[in-house]
């Protein structure tokens, strides 16, 4: 008889993340692009979590950012799923 070492629990699902799909980052890294090149932003950050997904863009890292695009699918039949605050 063998004994087999496991390593956790395999069967344990990861936790849903919200997160930017492919072209939705390329439409917003093409606008932080642009800021990048005007001089208004240095910067960028990126959170995924549970109910949202947002993207910070900053001008010095040391701040808060000057602007942040929020995903949050829950409120796509109130308001749309997107907002954009700067």
């Amino acid at each position: 008889m063998t004994d087999r070492i496991t390593s956790g629990a395999t069967n344990v699902r990861p936790e849903p993340r919200i997160v930017f799909h492919k072209t939705e980052l390329n439409r917003i890294l093409s606008v932080y692009g642009h800021l990048v090149g005007t001089g208004t932003a240095r910067d960028y950050a990126i959170a995924m979590l549970k109910d949202r997904a947002v993207f910070s863009i900053y001008k010095r890292s040391a701040e808060r950012p000057n602007w942040t695009i929020e995903k949050i699918p829950a409120l796509a039949r109130k308001q749309g799923a997107w907002t954009v605050r700067g």
